[in-house]
């Protein structure tokens, strides 16, 4: 069940990178008909540690948060890539929409951290315990749909391995302007 669900939240991402690329390439001057660059303040402690600090320009080939809403299930996922070192998908099955509030990451099989070395397979996290906040959700008209949404908010959760014995990582950081496409 953990590696479907991870297989659709990558393809999802994939989706959302991909629709966010395109739209980089935008000519016009008007402010509203550029896709914003997100930030991205995370610190990771336990087993690993590590603090992130970006802004994403839309296109990055190295960095990237995106998010989707799927109404039909009530799936709200943002996920961040930074570099190759972290991969974080933060998923809730009780969201209603891209509204403001706080949503639960505690589903083992939604929520992951993976982290990857330079040898060897990466590390994969699941949640145990976690919440998204949602402080801010802006319309991103006249880009995209007009259910699609900018997002600002912060997240913190408790993560595990599957190992004997489990490693854990503590993650908490906030988020600006992501951009979440609603199905």
């Amino acid at each position: 069940m953990k590696k479907s669900l991870f297989a659709l939240f990558i393809f999802l991402f994939s989706v959302n990178v991909m629709v966010l690329s395109s739209c980089n390439g935008d000519d016009d001057d008007d402010d509203d008909n550029v896709l914003r660059s997100a930030e991205l303040q995370v610190n990771i402690s336990g087993d690993y540690s590590q603090s992130v600090n970006q802004t994403i320009a839309p296109g990055s080939q190295t960095h990237s948060a995106a998010g989707a809403f799927n109404s039909l299930v009530g799936t709200l996922g943002i996920q961040f890539s930074e570099g190759a070192t972290w991969f974080i998908n933060l998923t809730s099955f009780n969201a209603t929409g891209i509204a403001t509030g706080t949503y639960d990451l505690a589903d083992p099989a939604g929520s992951s951290v993976y982290y990857h070395t330079a040898t060897g397979a990466p590390s994969g996290f699941y949640s145990v315990s976690g919440s998204m906040t949602i402080t801010e959700s802006e319309s991103t008209t006249p880009l995209g749909k007009p259910t699609d949404r900018y997002v600002t908010g912060s997240f913190s959760g408790v993560f595990t391995t599957d190992e004997d014995p489990p490693r854990t990582v503590n993650v908490s950081g906030s988020f600006k302007d992501v951009y979440v496409l609603y199905n």
